[in-house]
């Protein structure tokens, strides 16, 4: 009973990948925060490990917001700070503004270290799939 229990638990979140719940302590903007110590392969490693392909969540305030048009999602850039920025990817309607405070979640699909324009500082860059914003 228990095999077939996990079984169908397995096939509802292969089948229903965007609505699965976040888990609790899976804040990435810590989680960005951490990478960014690392070095580089130490990081990539962290990401697989820890980032790729989990539904992880965050707060930090809207940067930039591409409204996507039919049939295309809508893409908002939000701040973390401690120099972590996500990209959420979403297909829900967008009713945030710049400079506004939101909480944020879904599935992370990619990530990169990026330097601020004229300067040395890196910032931690994350890709979320399957997002919301609230």
């Amino acid at each position: 009973m228990r095999v077939l229990f996990a079984m169908l638990c397995v096939a509802g979140m292969l089948l229903f990948p965007c609505h699965t719940q976040a888990e609790a302590g899976n804040d990435i903007c810590q989680l960005g925060h951490k990478a960014l110590l690392l070095t580089g392969e130490q990081t990539d490693e962290f990401y697989r490990n820890t980032i790729k392909g989990i539904r992880l969540e965050g707060k930090g305030f809207v940067k930039h917001i591409r409204q996507g048009g039919e049939n295309k999602p809508s893409v908002v850039t939000v701040d973390c700070g401690n120099d972590v920025i996500v990209n959420v990817t979403s297909w829900e309607v967008i009713s945030v503004k710049i400079g506004q405070q939101v909480d944020f979640d879904g599935t992370s699909v990619s990530y990169g270290r990026r330097r601020y324009i004229y300067s040395q500082k890196t910032y931690m860059m994350f890709e979320f799939d399957c997002g919301s914003v609230k």
